[in-house]
C-alpha cells in the first residue's frame, strides 16, 4: 500500500483525498493526510466539481454512475488489486510529470 499511496501523492500532491464507499484503511493511512468520506454519488461528484485539486478513491463498479453525475472528463490515476480507482479531473493532475495508470478515461457519458 505504501507504493500505491506514493503513486497517488506524486500524481496530485496538493489534492484533497475523498473516499467514496471504500474501506481500504491501510492505503488511507499511507496517504498521510486527512480523508473526507462521502456516502453518495452526488457527494462524490460534487467533490470533483469543487474547482480545487481532488482525488477520489472509489470502487470500479461506481465509475459509470460517478462519470454520469460529474459530466466532465476524469482520469484513472491508480487501479488497485481490490478494484479501487482514484479518479481526478485532468486539470487537477496536469503538469505532474506522470501519466495515468490505466487507459480508462471517463468522459462523463457514463462509460
Amino acid at each position: 500500500m505504501r507504493d500505491e499511496a506514493w503513486t497517488i501523492q506524486s500524481w496530485a500532491p496538493t489534492a484533497e483525498i475523498v473516499s467514496f464507499r471504500t474501506g481500504d484503511h491501510l492505503l488511507l493511512f499511507y496517504l498521510g493526510k486527512p480523508v473526507r468520506r462521502v456516502r453518495t454519488v452526488a457527494e462524490a461528484a460534487a467533490a470533483l466539481q469543487e474547482g480545487r485539486p481532488v482525488v477520489l478513491l472509489a470502487k470500479q463498479g461506481a465509475l459509470p454512475e460517478i462519470c454520469a453525475a460529474v459530466g466532465a472528463p476524469l482520469v484513472v490515476v491508480w487501479q488497485g488489486e481490490r478494484d479501487k480507482l482514484v479518479l481526478a479531473r485532468p486539470t487537477s493532475v496536469a503538469g505532474s510529470g506522470n501519466g495515468p495508470a490505466a487507459d480508462l478515461t471517463c468522459t462523463g457519458t457514463g462509460n
